[in-house]
């Protein structure tokens, strides 16, 4: 448009400001009202099912041309029944339940989204799963897929919504949690955001019968900062925790004399972006009446958002110490023994199995879930939630008595999956 009107013209800057204003605000404000529709509607299925019956239904004679336009804008109905048949794949066994648990903390009602499995067990194992930074449980839900391991192990999945809304450029964006450095709203305001986490382990060990000794803990980005949070600060809770893409947000950023950003060196005393005095102190050692607690540590090593490298801008150590760190939280030796290589994925374990701290390194992966495949595909050589299910096994106290032989939680996620096919 510029070559057009011969440089710079009044008409075309507001051309480019029109288009501007429509990609900042009205597309994302159309995304945020279907969004808003089908949580609404109860899900995509469910408005997939609503728009069906609206198409065949016998509607007044002025209704037509609506219908008969937006059967053209979707593809008509054997589109929406191609739709159908693709969410339907995915529904959830008959039986699974979510809910939406809520507690008070310092006065503040907190809630967070829990789904039961179909097979419920008398004291199930609970996985506190913990959104990014500017996410939701409902968005994480999908993003994690760990909800169909946990309906073939008969545990419970609960999705702490974070307390503070994220502030952007754009505006606010999904909720955050206080992991120490990171991330605002709530690390900036200080929500006590560990007091959550206990209260709500409480909630559902009084209401749904929890086994206290098969209590687990995971999450990314914020979630998983969130995660080492509570392994250093409410170990005695957890039987084991994992860590996607997130790590060590305390006080040891400020070991460090200066930061430097483009050249320019500045003391430490001035402080990151979210502030020094927003920090906590993680626990070297077991100490007295400390429970050693196992960590998996899952992280992109192309991760520009969380840097392996480290960031000084926003107070965030190195996935290098951050590792020496939990080693020592764990009193365990430098010595490492392979644990996982897969094409890109090479993993390392140190402690033996008492108290195991595995780190898997993610080569060409970003800031993501590796083998999510929501709402777009990340790295396939590794399925976090798998491995991530897998490392939790290991330390829960009770068997997986209700397995056929031979069967993983996978295998019977698959035969749930088939048996519902069949009576359909």
């Amino acid at each position: 448009i510029n070559a057009e009107y011969g440089g710079f013209n009044p008409r075309t800057m507001r051309v480019q400001l029109w288009c501007g204003l429509w990609v900042a605000v009205v597309v994302p404000g159309v995304l945020l009202g279907l969004y808003s529709t089908v949580a609404a509607q109860g899900g995509m299925m469910n408005l997939a099912e609503k728009l069906m019956d609206w198409l065949e239904s016998d509607q007044p004679a002025d209704d037509n041309l609506s219908r008969a336009t937006l059967a053209t804008v979707l593809g008509g109905k054997p589109a929406i029944r191609a739709i159908q048949g693709f969410l339907d794949t995915y529904a959830e066994p008959d039986g699974v339940v979510d809910r939406l648990v809520k507690v008070v903390v310092d006065g503040v009602e907190r809630e967070a989204l829990v789904h039961l499995p179909p097979n419920l067990e008398q004291h199930p194992a609970l996985v506190l799963n913990y959104h990014a930074w500017g996410s939701s449980p409902a968005i994480h839900q999908k993003f994690a897929g760990m909800d169909l391991w946990a309906d073939g192990s008969g545990a419970i999945v609960a999705y702490p919504r974070g307390l503070e809304l994220a502030p952007s450029p754009l505006g606010w964006i999904g909720f955050s949690h206080n992991a120490g450095g990171c991330c605002p709203g709530a690390s900036t305001k200080q929500v006590d955001d560990v007091q959550f986490a206990r209260a709500l382990v409480d909630e559902l060990v009084k209401t749904l019968g929890v086994n206290p000794a098969r209590v687990f803990v995971t999450g990314m980005s914020n979630g998983g900062m969130m995660v080492q949070r509570l392994v250093c600060e409410a170990g005695e809770m957890l039987a084991a925790a994992a860590s996607v893409a997130g790590y060590l947000a305390d006080d040891s950023w400020d070991q460090q004399q200066e930061w430097e950003i483009g050249g320019w060196k500045m003391p430490a005393a001035v402080g990151a972006v979210w502030g020094r005095d927003r920090r906590y102190h993680c626990n070297r050692s077991l100490g007295e009446g400390k429970q050693a607690v196992p960590l998996l540590h899952i992280h992109g090593m192309e991760d520009r958002l969380v840097p392996p490298a480290g960031s000084d801008w926003i107070g965030m150590v190195s996935l290098e110490k951050a590792t020496a760190i939990h080693r020592a939280r764990l009193e365990c030796s430098e010595e490492a023994t392979p644990a996982l290589v897969n094409r890109s994925v090479a993993c390392r374990s140190w402690c033996g199995a008492a108290r195991n701290l595995t780190v898997c390194e993610v080569g060409g992966g970003g800031h993501g879930w590796p083998g999510s495949r929501w709402p777009g595909p990340s790295n396939q050589d590794m399925d976090a939630t798998r491995e991530i299910w897998e490392f939790f096994r290991r330390y829960d106290p009770v068997s997986y008595t209700h397995l056929r032989a031979h069967e993983t939680p996978e295998h019977l996620v698959c035969r749930l999956l088939l048996e519902k096919k069949k009576k359909t």
